[in-house]
């Protein structure tokens, strides 16, 4: 299939740069969705955070990230039973954790538990989306957050300073941004996260666009 060569190798040189630019080796990433694990693989890192494979609302994950040291932790998710969705729901102090690329809770759960004991607290990076309803006050609570981080926004916000809008990234049906780990369009293998300079996020803490 000659599409998908095309898409491998342009993914292939991506992360090769990326991986030599890449100066911080030992950052934990904690995101809203998939976008953390996405990054982490295509900069063949260690899961050194939780919050891989699943998805938390936004209010409760500004809630965990003002309390970090109650919700990313180990041995206290419980499920929710009958959630009447296709993939496992757990709960820790309260607030849900959708599983959705999980088969069953126990795999949640395990690789919860086995990923929060890796969180690397000196080196923390924090990601946010504006979608799945989060209002525009989620988005101020999280830049008042006390962490390296950055909030993907549907469009400029000059009072959210960690605000970054992905060019073409915007959902008009739905009026928030789109899925980032979604493909750019079907030639290539890089995806709109892939438009942020994370490397430069992590190396250098600065918020702005790959050139």
């Amino acid at each position: 299939m000659v599409l998908d060569k095309i898409r491998k190798i342009s993914r292939n040189i991506k992360d090769n740069k990326d991986r030599k630019t890449l100066g911080n080796k030992n950052f934990t990433i904690f995101a809203s969705n998939c976008i953390g694990g996405v990054i982490y693989h295509n900069l063949g890192h260690k899961f050194l955070s939780p919050t891989i494979n699943l998805w938390i609302k936004p209010n409760d994950y500004i809630k965990m990230l003002e309390n970090p040291h109650k919700y990313f932790v180990s041995d206290k998710m419980i499920e929710v039973k009958n959630s009447g969705l296709p993939y496992p729901v757990g709960s820790i102090n309260g607030v849900k954790i959708y599983g959705q690329h999980y088969d069953s809770f126990k795999q949640l759960k395990d690789k919860w538990d086995q990923r929060s004991k890796r969180i690397n607290w000196d080196n923390i990076y924090v990601f946010f989306i504006e979608r799945d309803g989060a209002p525009k006050s989620n988005l101020l609570d999280f830049d008042k957050l006390p962490y390296n981080k950055v909030v993907f926004t549907k469009k400029n916000y000059s009072d959210v300073k960690s605000s970054l809008v992905i060019p073409k990234s915007y959902d008009n049906e739905h009026n928030e941004v789109n899925n980032l780990c979604d493909n750019l369009n079907r030639f290539t293998g890089l995806k709109y996260i892939d438009k942020f300079d994370y490397v430069n996020f992590f190396n250098n803490n600065e918020i702005k666009l790959n050139k």
